[in-house]
């Protein structure tokens, strides 16, 4: 196994990611059961922040998804697993990034960095966990465009996952997740009211321009 991580670290920038990156994907894709941060960060000595950077960059390719543990409050992480759908992904992540612009999504006073996961509201960070950041790019990348609560549940969690709460619990914890998402846009701008809600539907990004 451990040899296996760190080839795949080696091969990791060959098809655009960094060593310590590529590390975590092939803990993941290893792994029998999903990991959260802490157990990644401890199996591969790499320090907590960096696997915070790394796992957003592995959910920007859609190489994992975050997935939730009876029980348990954290994020858990889980590798596609299908050898030939994780070489579609990572060639369709080459073009991707290859053709993006270097420079930051820009939407208003919104500042998202999303090779490092990093968010900022009118020049002042945002602390957003990585299910946060995930679903504020997936809104902002498309202004105006209506999400309903399926789609984003789906982003974050996998497609089909069923919550806590039975087949409709996905509502609870999507409006919950928007709440925060919210709150600490507020933390730094009253005023934020960037993402609105679709009455019945789910929610989208509206700066106004």
């Amino acid at each position: 196994m451990q040899r296996y991580i760190v080839h795949w670290g080696e091969m990791g920038s060959r098809w655009g990611l960094n060593r310590s990156v590529a590390q975590i994907h092939a803990l993941l894709y290893l792994s029998p059961e999903p990991l959260n941060a802490d157990e990644i960060a401890e199996t591969l000595g790499i320090a907590r922040s960096n696997v915070s950077v790394g796992l957003k960059e592995l959910l920007s390719w859609n190489l994992v998804h975050v997935t939730q543990t009876l029980g348990d409050r954290r994020d858990f992480f889980v590798a596609q697993r299908d050898p030939w759908e994780v070489v579609r992904v990572i060639v369709e992540g080459r073009k991707r990034f290859a053709n993006a612009a270097s420079d930051p999504l820009i939407r208003g006073k919104l500042e998202l960095r999303v090779p490092i996961g990093r968010a900022f509201w009118d020049g002042h960070r945002l602390e957003l966990t990585l299910t946060e950041f995930t679903i504020l790019q997936t809104l902002a990348e498309t202004p105006k465009r209506d999400f309903s609560y399926r789609e984003i549940y789906d982003i974050v969690r996998g497609k089909g996952f069923i919550a806590g709460w039975g087949e409709e619990g996905y509502r609870v914890n999507v409006r919950s997740f928007i709440k925060r998402i919210r709150q600490k846009f507020r933390a730094i701008d009253e005023n934020f009211d960037c993402i609105k809600n679709y009455s019945g539907y789910g929610y989208y990004w509206d700066h106004g321009e």
